[in-house]
Parts: C-alpha cells; structure tokens; sequence
C-alpha cells in the first residue's frame, strides 16, 4: 500500500484501498482507533489506524495475522459445515428433536415452522435490544446511560 499527499491509502494497483472504521461500543475499556481493510491478499484485516498509515507511508507492508490463522480457520468452517450437516440430518429423521424449536436448530438448516417461529422471535430480540441501546437504555439491566 502507498499514501498519497491528501492521506489516501492506496492499494498496489493504485486504486483506493477500502477502508472502514470500526466502531467502539460504549465498554469498560477504550482502545485506539481501528480500521478494517482489503489487503493484498484479498482478505480482510483489521489493525489500529497509525499502524495502516505509517505502512503505506514508508511503504513496507504490514503484518497480517498470525500465519496459521487462515488454515484455522478454513478447519473451523470446515466442522462447521460437518456439524450442521449431522445435526439437519438428525433432526429430519427424528421430529422430537432437541434442537427443533431452537435458533440452533435454524442455524443447523432445519426450516420446519417451529426453528422458523424460534428464530424469528430471536431477530424481534436483537431489534428490541437495538432500539433500546438507541434510547439509551441498557437492555438487560433497564439502566439509563448518562
């Protein structure tokens, strides 16, 4: 990545790199600003802010992750996908289920109109959960933030 007079990153190719803040959640600790980015390799990362900048500055790339982190997690995904197979096929031959009626059970594919009805109710949840922190209100306790 190189930087421009004005402070655009720009990706090898000389387009615009794509950048987007990240917003802090109000939490009990504070950190610097970060950003997450397209790199080279066409993967996304996240890093602080001035580390972004002084690599496209001086030009030398920044490290990204750990080396070990993409075959990770292509392993995680991998049992993942082995888990919700399993499970979808379970819960198709047998209708008692634990997991029907569940969000699990919708993450595990299963679409019967209980897993439906269980994970709709859980997305009016999230969206409850967002107004109020909109309000200013935290939603678990009824606290008004200051």
């Amino acid at each position: 990545m190189t930087c421009t007079r004005e402070g655009v990153l720009l990706t090898k190719c000389g387009k615009p790199a794509k950048v987007f803040t990240v917003p802090l959640k109000g939490g009990a600790y504070t950190s610097k600003p970060r950003v997450t980015y397209t790199g080279t390799d066409g993967k996304r990362h996240t890093m602080a802010v001035w580390k972004l900048v002084e690599a496209a500055r001086t030009g030398v790339a920044p490290k990204q992750g750990w080396g070990s982190f993409d075959s990770r997690s292509r392993r995680c995904a991998e049992n993942q996908r082995q888990w919700e197979a399993r499970t979808l096929d379970a819960m198709r031959r047998d209708p008692g289920h634990r997991h029907h009626g569940t969000t699990t059970g919708y993450k595990a594919g299963c679409r019967c109109e209980r897993c439906r009805n269980a994970h709709k109710l859980a997305m009016e949840q999230v969206k409850l959960r967002n107004i109020l922190r909109g309000l200013g209100v935290n939603p678990f306790t009824g606290e008004r933030r200051s």
